[in-house]
């Protein structure tokens, strides 16, 4: 639960003696308060088998002789995922209603195991994997090393191998300006997804590697809008979602003030199809408790290019998190609503003589 971004319960494969965002944290006293935090676990859970799941996981570890990655000092939900990228830092799991979903369609999980042979003749009837003994070699990079001696035998009537994938793009690109990473995916601008060739977009997977379908829509719609904005001849990047966001200040809020509610649950609807949608919605009760969540945090995000200055904003907030502050006062007058036919009178009849003077003429 609560693995997702924007949240306190970190959801990216980290660790650090300092930043709070890392999945494990090991604090700087030593001595007797030397220890590991693992921040991941929910306090819904059941306590005796996530400390079991902890030390088979370190255990594992051990037996493998896996190596930490480097530390991450960085705060890990300001970063670009393209930073992330660059530096190793993986996405935690599915959530944890998605793995019960597959546990209950009887999916089982064997992880730590390589293919080695596909069993059959005229048709397949098994699969045989090795033990994985490690990921990563002495540089960081990905070499996996495995075990002959230790295998795993499944029968099997199908066998589908989804241990990665890479672009294949041949001559696509043959004699463009188009850069590339690694020598395989598309270099482009992170906002606009154009490349150094100013007439091709990239976006989706080609662009930021196996990713979810969500974070793919969302490419093809924003580069769309690029797409858009370079035919008709538009400024590429004015007026666009940058989503740069203000991380909340954890060293000036009051903790016990927030509503520490669980998030509500939908339930699950009975269908006739597999592929119908099963989640339920939200009663009337629950949307209140959901919208009722709201940490104060003030860390609102304003398009420059799009807002005006109208201040409606401030007024609908119920909890006055949103505040205008005039960056040039010099350059205009602020009245109240009280006070406003105070202003508007003297410009008014300042008006009414110039249409009058110009009609004259």
């Amino acid at each position: 639960k609560r693995l997702v971004p924007g949240y306190e319960a970190p959801c990216y494969v980290a660790w650090s003696a300092s930043n709070r965002s890392a999945l494990v944290r090991i604090p700087s006293a030593r001595g007797q308060s030397t220890r590991a935090e693992l921040r991941s676990p929910d306090p819904s859970c059941n306590p005796y088998l996530a400390l079991a799941l902890c030390l088979t996981a370190g255990l594992d570890g051990m037996e493998r002789k896996l190596e930490p990655p480097a530390e991450i000092t960085e705060n890990i939900y300001a970063m670009h995922r393209e930073d992330r990228k660059k530096q190793g830092i993986r996405n935690l799991p599915a959530s944890l209603e998605e793995r019960t979903e597959a546990r209950e369609d009887g999916v089982v999980l064997n992880p730590g195991w390589g293919p080695k042979e596909v069993l059959g003749t005229d048709k397949v009837s098994g699969i045989v994997f090795k033990k994985c003994t490690s990921v990563f070699n002495a540089e960081h990079k990905f070499a996996p090393e495995y075990d002959e001696s230790q295998t795993l035998s499944l029968e099997a009537d199908l066998v589908i191998f989804a241990i990665g994938q890479t672009v294949i793009l041949k001559d696509l690109l043959k004699d463009t300006k188009v850069e590339f990473f690694r020598g395989v995916y598309p270099i482009a601008d992170k906002l606009t997804y154009q490349t150094a060739e100013p007439d091709i977009f990239v976006g989706g997977d080609v662009f930021t590697g196996p990713k979810f379908a969500i974070d793919a829509i969302a490419a093809g719609k924003e580069a769309a809008e690029s797409l858009h904005r370079f035919v008709q001849g538009g400024h590429m990047t004015i007026g666009r979602n940058r989503r740069d966001f203000i991380e909340l200040n954890k060293q000036d809020i009051v903790v016990e003030s927030y509503d520490n509610g669980s998030r509500q649950d939908p339930g699950v609807v009975p269908v006739k199809s597999k592929f119908a949608e099963y989640h339920g919605t939200l009663t009337e009760e629950q949307v209140r408790k959901e919208t009722a969540r709201c940490l104060k945090c003030g860390a609102s995000v304003v398009d420059e290019n799009k807002c005006i200055g109208c201040g409606i904003c401030t007024t609908k907030c119920g909890f006055d998190a949103i505040h205008l502050h005039r960056v040039h006062p010099e350059a205009s007058v602020m009245r109240t609503s009280e006070d406003k036919f105070s202003g508007i009178l003297p410009y008014m009849i300042k008006r009414t003589g110039k249409i009058l003077f110009s009609k004259q003429k």
